[in-house]
């Protein structure tokens, strides 16, 4: 997967396996490879597009790179209709978890997260 070329399709290739058993890790080396090409340089994360990231998040089953990936979202996509993506993270991650989601929503999310393994 090309993050870089061809973001979109990258992204719904990753997506297609999320719905496959038992490709977590998988997925994890993925978002590792991509890198700082994971998340595209200066989007505006839209809530529409939260619906993708969290199903990604909810399937690694990883806290920390959950939280990487969800926290380029802003404040104002707190809305009705993604009340039942944060349940679930909420459900699998703890609710410490979700309001530090939560609170990096809220800052200005100037700063930029590394997908590199440690």
């Amino acid at each position: 997967m090309n993050f870089l070329l061809n973001y979109e399709n990258a992204i719904k290739e990753l997506l297609l396996l999320t719905t496959i058993p038992a490709q977590e890790e998988k997925v994890i080396e993925i978002i590792h490879k991509a890198g700082e090409y994971f998340h595209q340089s200066g989007k505006q994360y839209q809530k529409n597009d939260f619906s993708t990231y969290s199903r990604i998040g909810i399937y690694i089953q990883n806290k920390e790179l959950a939280q990487a990936i969800l926290s380029h979202f802003k404040w104002k996509i707190l809305e009705y209709d993604i009340v039942n993506e944060l349940i679930a993270l909420q459900d699998l991650y703890g609710v410490a978890w979700c309001l530090e989601l939560l609170k990096t929503w809220k800052k200005e999310n100037k700063f930029y997260h590394h997908f590199t393994k440690n």
